[in-house]
């Protein structure tokens, strides 16, 4: 078989894997609005199917990590991609087959690997015909950043989020995309770093509160309470069109689907909706009314099945529409109201949060902007009211359509500030495994009643392990020191963290051991194939069986007799070709000879 043919099979390969995976246009009921939903088996197959929905070949494409733990190192990947490239999903540990066989579907030359991949990954991808990597990995993902930020051109203007802000970064991930806009990531105590400062576009919007980013002169603040009403907030904010509008899960598990399909709805401008859900669709929900400004000929798509995105949620995105395509879409706002009237705070303790609703909950415009009469005595950002000294203020919040205002006092009384006097963690040093469990760090706070308890993490190196509110999990192999920091007083307490490979099995002393490869043997020291004819299996058994790596590489000492992928061996043309598994721990090796015939034709 020759390489377009091997082609083809994979090609196959990847119809039969996502196929249905973009269901048929439904129009809703009394509405001119038709829903579709793009969906894949899991998470990789839903990247597949975007791929598909919205090209037919790429020369370029962006791979990314498909774990959520490690997810974060590549959120910035959108404005690479553009509307031009689409980004694709692959396991950490090796290239998945599906990724595979869409990257030869789309006859892709360039792979532009961004974050926490392998290097295993890497090789796999390099070693495809006619395919260049570009590898886009810093020490940590504002070095990450920095680098994607380093590859954009003519650049727009800048998103900047919070350190562990992958919700904000992913709701403003299209309009970058569309935009030519940077996403550039803050450091753990909200500055931006030097190496990302030089990418700071002309126009620069900080995503998410001032406890995630400090203020940057000139910037504009975008955000709300949570990930959702900050991606509210970005809708409201910034321009997209409404003629397609994609609706995805915005809970940890799923939001991955937000980034691949990030430059597919870049292609039209689009906005993408985060619905709330709880994982089996029975209490999802839409945080954001958008249907104002939506046409009445949308198409609105859903990203992922049923249980993720359900279809009711769908249907709440456009439950509004007016059925006449003629009538003036403005709604005016008619009222404003505060849930406070009232608001006692002490100095040095915790905000308040003042919410604004607008009347009708379906007005056009429902900007709103927030005010304080005495800033000495307290100041306020979107609703978030920070006391400063003793006394008294009013805090109005003031609607954009028709300047209707709705106020708060707010009393500010002394209160006794407890400073932060020390810091520690329940685990000075912490072991953990590739592929195995999490770790957890515990930081407890001296003395137990400061008034601040804000603690931040910090990871020395994001290829071995990532920190999220004290949950460490285990990359790559190495060592990385995690860093808790207090907000008040910036003092630190430290975990080192040492990350073997493999998985962990438990001793007969209760502790942990890596169990090693002392062999490797190959079902088949010889294989048959034929030119046009079926793809052969070697199946590779690690020693012994309870090894706690059995990760194992295969090459080929020929690519032009024989190819192969974990295992599998795709017959290219006549001759004689050794296959050579390799196992990651030890480096065992085992080979099995193939001949591949020349296929006879009988006239």
């Amino acid at each position: 078989m020759n390489k377009n043919t091997a082609k083809k099979t994979l090609v196959t390969f990847t119809l039969a894997c996502v196929a249905m995976t973009m269901t048929p246009f439904n129009v809703l009921a009394n509405t001119g609005v038709t829903t579709a939903r793009i969906f894949g088996a899991d998470r990789l197959g839903t990247a597949v199917a975007v791929a598909d929905t919205g090209w037919t070949g790429a020369n370029t494409v962006i791979l990314v990590p498909a774990a959520d733990a490690i997810l974060v190192s590549a959120l910035e990947a959108a404005p690479l991609a553009g509307k031009a490239w689409p980004i694709l999903l692959t396991d950490n540990d090796t290239l998945t087959a599906s990724t595979q066989a869409e990257l030869v579907k789309l006859g892709v030359k360039n792979v532009y690997v961004v974050g926490s991949i392998s290097q295993t990954v890497v090789d796999q991808v390099n070693a495809m015909s006619g395919v260049t990597v570009t590898v886009l990995k810093g020490a940590d993902r504002t070095d990450t950043a920095a680098i994607i930020a380093s590859k954009l051109t003519n650049l727009a203007g800048s998103f900047v989020v919070g350190y562990d802000a992958l919700p904000d970064a992913l709701s403003v991930a299209s309009y970058a995309a569309a935009n030519a806009y940077s996403i550039l990531v803050a450091n753990p105590d909200g500055t931006l770093p030097a190496s990302e400062a030089a990418y700071k576009g002309t126009n620069t919007y900080i995503i998410g509160g001032p406890t995630l980013v400090a203020d940057i002169p000139g910037a504009t603040r975008i955000f709300g309470i949570d990930r959702f009403a900050t991606n509210k907030a970005v809708l409201k904010a910034l321009t997209y069109k409404y003629d397609h509008v994609y609706v995805a899960n915005g809970t940890d598990t799923h939001l991955v689907d937000t980034l691949v399909a990030s430059p597919l709805a870049a292609k039209t401008s689009a906005p993408i909706v985060l619905t709330d859900s709880d994982g089996d669709g029975a209490n999802a929900s839409i945080n954001i009314n958008i249907n104002s400004k939506m046409d009445l000929t949308a198409v609105i798509t859903a990203l992922g099945g049923n249980t993720v995105v359900t279809d009711s949620n769908v249907a709440q995105v456009s439950s509004e529409l007016t059925t006449d395509a003629n009538s003036d879409r403005t709604i005016a706002v008619t009222g404003l109201t505060l849930n406070q009237p009232t608001l006692a705070l002490i100095t040095g303790g915790a905000n308040g949060i003042l919410t604004a609703t607008v009347a009708p909950n379906n007005a056009t415009d429902q900007l709103v902007t927030w005010s304080s009469s005495n800033t000495s005595v307290a100041t306020v950002v979107g609703g978030i009211v920070t006391p400063l000294t003793s006394g008294t203020t009013t805090i109005t919040a003031t609607t954009h359509d028709g300047g209707i205002k709705a106020t708060s006092v707010v009393t500010v009384s002394a209160g006794t500030t407890v400073a932060v006097t020390g810091l520690t963690l329940n685990q000075p040093t912490l072991a953990l495994t590739t592929g195995g469990a999490n770790g957890t760090l515990v930081a407890t706070v001296i003395p137990s009643n400061a008034t601040n308890k804000v603690v931040t993490w910090a990871t020395s190196n994001a290829a071995v392990a990532t920190v999220v509110s004290g949950e460490v999990t285990p990359v790559g192999t190495g060592t990385a020191t995690i860093t808790a920091t207090t907000q008040d007083g910036g003092i630190k307490a430290t975990s080192v963290v040492t990350v073997s490979s493999g998985t962990t099995t438990h001793g007969g002393h209760g502790g942990n051991s890596i169990v090693a490869v002392t062999g490797l043997t190959l079902d088949q020291p010889t294989l048959a194939l034929t030119t046009g004819g079926a793809n052969g299996t070697l199946v590779a058994t690690v020693a012994p069986s309870n090894a706690t790596n059995k990760v194992v590489t295969w090459t080929t000492s020929n690519a032009s007799v024989a190819t192969v992928v974990n295992g599998v061996v795709t017959p290219v043309s006549a001759g004689t070709a050794t296959i050579t598994a390799t196992t990651q721990n030890g480096g065992m090796t085992a080979t099995s000879v193939v001949t591949v015939s020349a296929v006879t034709t009988q006239l």
